[in-house]
Parts: structure tokens; sequence; C-alpha cells
């Protein structure tokens, strides 16, 4: 698996690295953007959830959070629901 140098920048104005950009002819024409994170145990995978999700807003595109393991604090993920 490699990921996506891509078009769109993060907030500190440097190329994003995206997981995975999908594009279809009929069904994402605009493109979609799939981004993943896991974390199994506390640590600070969900502390970096702000940063992550400013960068996709500020895409402007379509965009799947796909959140894995059970070490998310529950504050986080409500932040990325919101």
């Amino acid at each position: 698996m490699s990921s996506y140098k891509s078009m769109f920048r993060n907030p500190y104005n440097e190329a994003m690295t995206l997981d995975f950009y999908l594009y279809h002819p009929l069904k994402a024409v605009e493109g979609l953007i799939l981004e993943c994170k896991f974390q199994d145990g506390s640590g600070s995978t969900d502390e970096k959830l702000h940063f992550t999700v400013a960068a996709l807003k500020a895409t402007g595109k379509r965009t799947i959070l796909l959140l894995m393991g059970g070490g998310f604090r529950p504050c986080a993920v409500q932040y990325c629901l919101d």
C-alpha cells in the first residue's frame, strides 16, 4: 500500500498525503477521499484528529474518515462526527 501525495494542501501548506483518493466517471466524478486511522490502545492518534479533520474539510471534497480500533476517546470520535 502506498500513500498518495495530493494536490490538496494541509494546514501547514504542505501537500497532503491521502490514504485513498477515489474517482469514478459516473459515481464519484468530483472524487472521494478515504482516510483511515487506527488506534488500538491509548496514545496520541486521537489527539491528531483535529488536524486531520481540518485538512480534510479544507479540500472541499466528499470524505470518509474511517476510525478503527477501540483506543479512540469518545470525545475524539464525537469531534469527527460534528
